[in-house]
């Protein structure tokens, strides 16, 4: 997380790491980036995903990934700036609950 100097959040990150069967070391994943409005282009969202890839390359991950919804065009910019490139399409479906057990 990034404050302010009056103490107020300016940015966060939050990050996930897993392991996958097809890759030799763990892979790492942003999946939240954010930068209040009236901050940005300060360089606070670049400090934050390079503490992510310094923590997660710190942890054993191999390979970042970051998910973004297909509508943030700004992100996706962003993240290509940063040298991501685009690799993949995700498929999401909802699930209904399970019924409770008796």
């Amino acid at each position: 997380m990034v404050t302010r100097a009056d103490g107020t959040l300016a940015g966060a990150v939050t990050l996930h790491q897993m392991v996958v069967l097809h890759r030799p070391t763990p892979v790492g994943r942003i999946t939240a980036l954010v930068v209040d409005d009236s901050v940005r282009g300060q360089g606070i969202g670049r400090a934050l995903v390079a503490a992510a890839e310094q923590a997660l390359a710190d942890s054993g991950c191999g390979l970042l990934e970051i998910t973004s919804n297909e509508r943030l065009a700004d992100a996706h910019a962003f993240y290509a700036h940063l040298g991501y490139e685009r690799t993949s399409v995700r498929f999401a479906k909802l699930l209904a609950p399970a019924p409770p057990r008796t």
